[in-house]
């Protein structure tokens, strides 16, 4: 095992917004299964991170509004994140190191939203996101 501080959680939307959190501000996280593939085309090397579940249970203190290409968001974060279109996050550790990792994404007919994701609000004020092809937040990780 390896153990690094974490200094940032950046989590990326479909639209390219980003909602970057401090280590206080999520409670815990999981990236299953994650896949690293190198393309080479025309050229250039591609090298891309996909994972196969990836879980976030974020602090009340998540929810506030965000850096919005240079603004301050209208909505609060737990706003913009209940809506299913969650694609990457990256993870930024104390040593600079990152991890950029594409989330599952199953679109169906919409290709701005992603079907395996859903979120829920815990009595206590957090947010649990889960994108999965196993099931949605709420029957894996019942509030307790």
């Amino acid at each position: 095992m390896n153990f690094r501080g974490l200094k940032k959680v950046c989590l990326v939307l479909e639209n390219c917004e980003e909602i970057v959190l401090t280590p206080d501000e999520v409670i815990r996280f999981r990236i299953c299964g994650i896949k690293k593939e190198v393309i080479y085309a025309s050229g250039s090397v591609i090298e891309h991170q996909s994972c196969e579940e990836l879980f976030l249970e974020l602090s009340p203190q998540a929810d506030r509004h965000y850096d919005w290409y240079g603004e301050t968001s209208e909505e609060r974060a737990f706003q913009r994140l209940a809506r299913p279109d969650l694609t990457n996050v990256e993870l930024t550790y104390e040593d600079g190191t990152t991890l950029y990792v594409a989330a599952p994404w199953d679109n169906g007919e919409n290709e701005w939203r992603n079907r395996l994701q859903t979120s829920f609000r815990t009595k206590a004020g957090t947010m649990q996101i889960l994108i999965s092809r196993s099931g949605n937040v709420s029957e894996l990780l019942p509030e307790e």
